[in-house]
């Protein structure tokens, strides 16, 4: 005869003869008791605000902006941002004496600034290795898509009364000099 075993009981299963046939394994399955590893009874005690707040991830976590803003609105330290401050545009004016500013903080002349930037070998001939951002700026403008173009910017120096020379100056007839390379006349307008 076999004997068979009842699982799930409080008291350890013990052998029992039987006299009818062996019961499936299904059938045995099917009289377990089911009864969950760990059981914990869940409380449905109501949390208070203040618990739930504790329980909201931190902002470092990642959360969602509602809950981020949820938790900001509960703290009682939590104060409105301030709203940024109008500045106002700056004119051409401003803007200009800004970088006659940092000019004069480097101890650089407009010239020199001129020079510096649209320079690609140095003194011994080798390239210069320029930054993105200066590059960038240089192609701009030397390419002809500013909106001021170097055509502009020389026409303008042609025009200028800063470039005049006196008379009596020995640089007054150079400007269309065929004898003096043009990189050796040093004044813009010479007439």
């Amino acid at each position: 005869m076999f004997t068979t075993f009842r699982l799930g009981s409080t008291v350890p299963a013990t052998p029992t003869p039987s006299n009818h046939t062996t019961p499936s394994i299904l059938q045995s399955i099917l009289e377990t008791p089911l009864t969950p590893c760990n059981s914990r009874r869940r409380t449905t005690k109501k949390r208070s605000r203040e618990d739930q707040d504790e329980n909201l991830p931190s902002a470092s976590s990642g959360p969602s902006k509602k809950r981020s803003s949820a938790a900001l609105k509960s703290t009682p330290d939590a104060t409105p941002a301030t709203p940024r401050q109008y500045t106002p545009r700056q004119t051409k004016h401003d803007k200009l004496n800004s970088l006659f500013d940092a000019l004069d903080a480097t101890h650089w002349t407009l010239g020199e600034f001129l020079y510096y930037t649209f320079r690609t070998k140095d003194e011994r001939g080798v390239n210069i290795h320029r930054t993105v951002q200066h590059s960038k700026y240089s192609q701009h403008f030397l390419r002809g898509t500013s909106k001021h173009t170097p055509a502009t910017i020389l026409d303008a120096w042609f025009r200028s009364p800063d470039g005049r020379i006196s008379e009596g100056s020995p640089d007054l007839d150079l400007m269309y000099s065929i004898d003096t390379p043009y990189a050796e006349i040093k004044p813009v307008r010479a007439r």
